[in-house]
C-alpha cells in the first residue's frame, strides 16, 4: 500500500550515489523480517544525505564560510553549481536540494507506509514504531532547517504545505511522544531517547530563527543539562579520536552515522577532498576528485591572532606541515592535510599538471591560499579535510563513523544559552574544550569567539551554516563572496521540479 505523497519524488539523473542498498548494520533488533526491512530501508537515506557529495552534506558545507570547491580548469566546473553554492547565487533548480529533498521525503515516505502496512503486526511495538517516528522526526528537521514551509505527512495524511513555526511545533510534539517508550542506553547508529533530547536542544536553541520568536534559553539550558548529567555520554580525552576509522561508540557520540566501506557505505569524503596524488599518499584504492578545500580565513582561525598570513596567505610561524613553530598549536589542526605531501615511503610527490604560476611549482603541496574559486584555481591550493582521518588502504567508502549530536557540541550549546542569559556566562565550558585542544582559554566569551570555538570544533560536521544565521554572519562577505543583498537566502529555495508538479508555494526571494 502507497500512501500518496501530494507531489512528486524525482530522481536524480546521473548520480548513482543517491541510491545504495539497505543499510543492514544499522538495527539489531529482533523483528519479523518486514518491519526489520522497513527500519534498514527508513535509516538508508541518512547515509545517502550525510557522507556523500551532491546531497544535504555538500550544500550545507560549501554554502558556510568554512569550505569550498574550486573551479580548476575543466574540473568541478559542473555548470557553476558550486560557485553558485559559494556564492549564495544558487536557483531552484540546483541538483543538491532536490536530492535533500527527496531524501528526506522518500524516507518519510517509507516509515508512514510502514506505519499502515504493519498496523497490527506484533513486530512494530510502541518501541519500534517511537523510533521510526523519531527517525521521521530527524527528517522533518532537517526540512525545517533547509526549506522552511514544507508540507507534513504522517500516516495519517498529507496537512499540506505549513509555515515554518507550524512544522517546528510539529516537530517538538513529535520528540515529545516518542521519548517515553525509547531507549536510555547508548545505542549506536538509532534513534534513542538521547538522540530526541540533542535534537530539542537543536530546535531550541534555534527557536527565533525558526519562528521569529525569542528563544527560550534557559529551556535550552534544561535540555542540555539532561544530557549532560544524566546520559552515558563523556569527552573524549582525544578530539581526533571522536573521528577517526576506529571511533564506533566513541563516548561522545550520541548520534553517529556508523559508516562502513563494505556494510555501511556512502562516506566519500576521501575522494571529495583529496588530490589526485592523495591516491600514492595512502595507497587508496581509488583516485580522489580534487575538490572540497577549506576557507584560508577559516582555516587562519585556528592560529594564534599574532601569526600573521603571509604574502600568499600561508600562515607564518608554520613549517610545510603546518606545525606551528611560534605561538600555541591548536590542537584540532589535525581537522587539515597542509603542507609537503609525500607517498607512502615518504618520497616527495610532483603534480607535472600543476600551473605555471603556483610559487610552488610541481612540487605537491596544500596551502591554506587559495588564489581565486574560479576558472583557474591552483591544483594544490587549499588545505585538504582530514577532520575524519583518512588511513592508509582507505576504499572510496570510508570507515569512519560520523557524528550528527555529539557531547561538546550540546556543551557549546549550553554555554552560548547561559551566555545569552548572561553575558560572559558559560565561559569555563568553552575553556574546557579549548583545554583539550591544547590552547589557553579565553579572558571572556562575546559573541565572536563563542562562533568562532563553535567553527574550530564543530568543523565540517554539517552545523556552521545553521551557526551562521543564527549568529547573523551567514550573509557577511568572506573568501570570494560578497555580503548579500538579501536574507532570504538564510532559506534554501524549494526545488522547482517539486514546485512545478505540486504546486507548492516558492520560498520568498527565489
Amino acid at each position: 500500500m502507497l500512501l500518496a505523497l501530494g507531489f512528486a519524488v524525482f530522481a536524480i539523473q546521473g548520480c548513482e550515489d543517491f541510491e545504495t542498498e539497505p543499510q543492514d548494520s544499522i538495527v539489531g533488533i529482533d523483528t519479523p523480517d518486514e518491519v526489520a526491512a522497513t527500519l534498514f530501508s527508513a535509516y538508508n537515506s541518512i547515509y545517502n544525505m550525510m557522507g556523500n557529495h551532491g546531497n544535504y552534506n555538500s550544500v550545507q558545507e560549501v554554502s558556510s564560510d568554512e569550505a569550498l570547491i574550486a573551479v580548476k580548469g575543466g574540473d568541478w566546473g559542473d555548470g557553476g553549481i558550486w560557485v553558485r553554492a559559494h556564492n549564495h547565487t544558487f536557483t531552484p533548480d540546483e541538483g543538491y536540494f532536490e536530492g535533500s529533498w527527496n531524501s528526506c521525503y522518500t524516507a518519510i515516505n517509507q516509515i508512514n507506509n510502514g506505519f499502515i502496512d504493519f498496523d497490527g503486526n506484533p513486530g512494530l511495538t510502541p518501541e519500534v514504531k517511537s523510533e521510526l517516528q523519531a527517525l521521521r522526526a530527524l527528517y522533518y528537521f532537517f526540512l525545517l532547517d533547509m526549506f522552511g514551509n514544507v508540507p507534513i505527512i504522517t500516516e495519517d495524511g498529507n496537512q499540506g504545505q505549513q509555515d515554518r513555526t507550524t512544522v517546528y511545533n510539529f516537530i517538538l510534539d513529535e520528540i515529545a511522544a516518542v521519548q517515553p517508550n525509547l531507549s536510555t542506553g547508548n545505542l549506536i547508529g538509532r534513534m534513542d531517547y538521547w538522540t530526541m533530547q540533542a535534537l530539542k536542544a537543536k530546535m531550541l536553541i534555534n527557536q527565533e530563527v525558526y519562528t521569529g520568536t525569542p528563544t527560550n534559553w534557559q529551556a535550552v539550558v534544561v535540555a542540555c543539562d539532561d544530557i549532560i548529567d544524566n546520559g552515558p555520554y563523556s569527552l573524549s580525552s582525544s578530539y581526533q579520536a571522536i573521528f577517526d576509522q576506529n571511533n564506533g561508540g566513541n563516548s561522545e557520540h550520541i548520534y553517529a552515522i556508523p559508516f562502513d566501506e563494505v556494510f555501511g557505505q556512502g562516506f566519500n569524503l576521501g575522494q571529495m577532498t583529496g588530490h589526485y596524488l592523495t591516491r600514492e599518499t595512502f595507497g587508496s584504492q581509488d583516485q580522489p576528485w580534487n575538490g572540497y578545500a577549506t576557507v584560508t580565513d577559516f582555516y587562519n582561525l585556528y592560529i594564534d591572532s599574532d601569526i600573521n598570513p603571509g604574502p600568499q596567505g600561508d600562515v607564518v610561524g608554520l613549517d610545510p606541515q603546518g606545525t606551528i613553530v611560534s605561538g600555541t598549536r591548536d590542537g584540532r589542526l589535525v581537522n587539515f592535510l597542509v603542507g609537503d605531501q609525500t607517498d607512502m615511503n615518504g618520497n616527495a610527490l610532483s603534480d607535472d599538471a600543476a600551473e605555471g604560476d603556483d610559487p610552488n611549482g610541481a612540487t605537491l603541496t596544500f596551502t591554506p591560499f587559495i588564489n581565486e574559486l574560479e576558472p583557474g584555481s591552483w591544483r594544490q591550493a587549499g588545505a585538504r579535510i582530514n577532520k575524519y582521518t583518512l588511513y592508509n588502504g582507505f576504499l572510496p567508502n570510508l570507515n569512519n563513523d560520523k557524528p550528527i549530536f555529539r557531547l561538546t557540541d550540546i556543551l557549546l550549546m549550553k554555554a552560548e544559552a547561559m551566555h545569552n542569559m548572561t553575558p560572559g556566562n558559560g565561559l569555563s565550558i568553552v575553556n574546557q574544550i579549548r583545554q583539550r585542544a591544547g590552547v589557553d582559554g579565553f579572558d571572556e566569551l562575546n559573541d565572536e569567539n563563542l562562533l568562532q570555538e563553535r567553527g574550530r570544533e564543530m568543523f565540517f560536521e554539517m552545523w556552521r551554516r545553521n551557526d551562521q544565521i543564527r549568529f547573523g554572519t551567514f550573509n557577511d562577505a568572506w573568501q570570494f563572496k560578497g555580503e548579500d543583498p538579501s536574507d532570504h537566502v538564510n532559506i534554501f529555495p524549494i526545488p522547482r521540479t517539486i514546485v512545478e508538479a505540486s504546486g507548492l508555494q516558492q520560498n520568498p526571494g527565489y
